[in-house]
């Protein structure tokens, strides 16, 4: 992603972080396009072992403790039994280290807040404010300045919020005819199983009118059969009876 946006990196270095994240290396640069694609893939594979935290960290440190168990004690290798004690000794040994780590962290929080970094340091914004972050394959901008990173993440959050603004049934002709809470005219026109007139449909998209044709025909409240509300103590204890 540095090199997309002009910043010099050498193919050594590349290489490097290719061999270290063990990733397919190749010198031919990928498309902005094409990168935020992979990262949107790694992301979902973080979130998905994320999930698993709890397995996946159990399954590493008994991993870890048999193999410093071996490494100090070849000799466990050939007796089973042995491995496996020496296995739950050493990972009891992990797991305390690791409290105490904890504890020595929450410790150095308390007396020097001034270290500690909370929330978005940076975000990288397209050169062209009106262009889609996900298709854009121009160069990028970084922003470190607190103010302008909370306005950026508000338009975006306002962006994401009004996705459903220009579907359909909140545009017009739709939106006065239905209503935007559903209140209009046509609503109940379209309970009562009755389609928009020919002047609405004809400015409508085929998946649009399909939408409609589907309202219209589920049955309104009216043709069903209508069920006596009052439920009396025989009928709620007949609920629980087993049927023969």
């Amino acid at each position: 992603m540095k090199q997309t946006k002009g910043v010099l990196i050498s193919q050594q270095t590349l290489r490097k972080a290719a061999k270290k994240a063990k990733l397919f290396y190749s010198s031919s640069p990928l498309t902005t396009v094409a990168i935020l694609a992979n990262l949107r893939d790694a992301h979902q594979v973080l979130r998905d072992f994320q999930k698993q935290h709890i397995e996946l960290r159990e399954d590493f440190l008994e991993s870890l403790a048999e193999a410093r168990a071996l490494h100090f004690r070849p000799t466990l290798g050939t007796d089973p039994d042995k491995l496996e004690k020496a296995t739950e000794k050493e990972v009891r040994r992990i797991q305390r280290n690791e409290r105490s780590r904890r504890s020595h962290k929450s410790v150095r929080r308390c007396l020097r807040p001034q270290e500690v970094k909370n929330g978005l340091a940076k975000i990288d914004v397209p050169m062209n404010p009106s262009a889609d972050p996900k298709s854009w394959d121009g160069p990028w901008k970084t922003i470190t300045e607190p103010e302008e990173i909370a306005m950026k993440v508000c338009q975006a959050n306002a962006e994401q919020y009004h996705q459903a603004w220009k579907t359909p049934f909140a545009e017009e002709p739709l939106l006065s005819y239905i209503g935007r809470a559903g209140s209009g005219p046509g609503s109940e026109a379209i309970l009562q199983c009755i389609m928009p007139p020919e002047n609405i449909l004809k400015h409508l998209l085929p998946e649009t009118r399909s939408i409609l044709q589907t309202l219209a025909q589920i049955p309104t409240q009216s043709t069903l059969a209508v069920e006596e509300t009052q439920i009396t103590q025989e009928k709620f204890q007949a609920l629980y009876k087993k049927s023969p």
